[in-house]
């Protein structure tokens, strides 16, 4: 059996993908169970985006004061994941995030 996953062109989204895609695929390959490293935490300021019309994943730093954005300028800006040890997802249609609310976050590091 044969497997091909076709990853993006820039690095954050190849990363992000990685982790999504890849390491769930590479782990049920090789029959390790895997739990997702999803984490509630707070974000210490309101996170906006202008387009909602997709699940977008934006790199965040998480102190013992909660999740806080990492400069983001989109998926070839890679210096953001040097500053990242986690992804916070917002949903399709949720434009935003407001400071002290829960937001969940995957952990990568």
């Amino acid at each position: 059996n044969f497997h091909v996953l076709g990853l993006p062109g820039n690095p954050v989204s190849v990363f992000v993908n990685t982790e999504l895609l890849l390491k769930p695929l590479i782990f049920a390959l090789s029959g390790i169970i895997q739990s997702d490293s999803l984490i509630p935490v707070p974000v210490t300021q309101t996170i906006e985006r202008t387009n909602s019309d997709r699940v977008e994943f934006l790199p965040v730093s998480i102190a013992s004061d909660g999740a806080t954005a990492v400069p983001y300028s989109g998926s070839s800006a890679i210096q953001a994941l040097a500053n990242a040890n986690g992804f916070l997802r917002l949903e399709i249609g949720q434009k935003s995030i407001q400071k002290g609310e829960l937001a969940y976050v995957r952990l990568v590091r």
